[in-house]
């Protein structure tokens, strides 16, 4: 695939054959990036901390989700403006860039939350059924023993 768009530098408009290479080339020191890292990884804390609160988890997979939505205009103002912070332009106009250090681990951030409810569905499930079975058990044997008394 090859790198190229009106905002990147020509060092970062090399060809590159596969999507790990990409990955190499990558700023992953800089400081705005580490910063970036920082971030994603407090977001899944905040999900793994919140997992009791559901009110909470909707609300952070809301605002991540809308985070994704404004990604374009995010890079777009990140192009115009990365002198402030970055050593190069890194953010191409097809939004590879972008896509890979900020939506795609916001996506995880989001699936995490999903794996997490289906997680607490698949619980209240089995904890209604089994609720439900020990029930019927009980109903089973009351009137066994109500059986057995009449027969007596």
């Amino acid at each position: 695939m090859k790198l190229q768009s009106n905002y990147v530098p020509d060092s970062f408009t090399a060809e590159i054959d596969n999507y790990w290479e990409f990955l190499k080339v990558l700023p992953w020191r800089e400081n705005w990036m580490l910063c970036l890292m920082m971030f994603h990884l407090t977001c899944l804390l905040l999900i793994i901390i919140s997992r009791k609160s559901a009110n909470l988890q909707y609300c952070i997979f809301f605002l991540l989700l809308c985070c994704v939505y404004f990604s374009e205009r995010l890079n777009e103002l990140a192009a115009d403006n990365h002198k402030r912070f970055a050593s190069e332009n890194f953010f191409d106009s097809s939004g590879l860039f972008i896509s890979t250090v900020f939506s795609i681990p916001v996506f995880f951030n989001c699936i995490v939350l999903i794996v997490m409810w289906l997680s607490s569905a698949a619980r209240t499930l089995i904890d209604v059924k089994q609720r439900q079975i020990r029930q019927q058990q009980q109903r089973q044997q009351n009137s066994d023993d109500k059986e057995t008394k009449k027969d007596k």
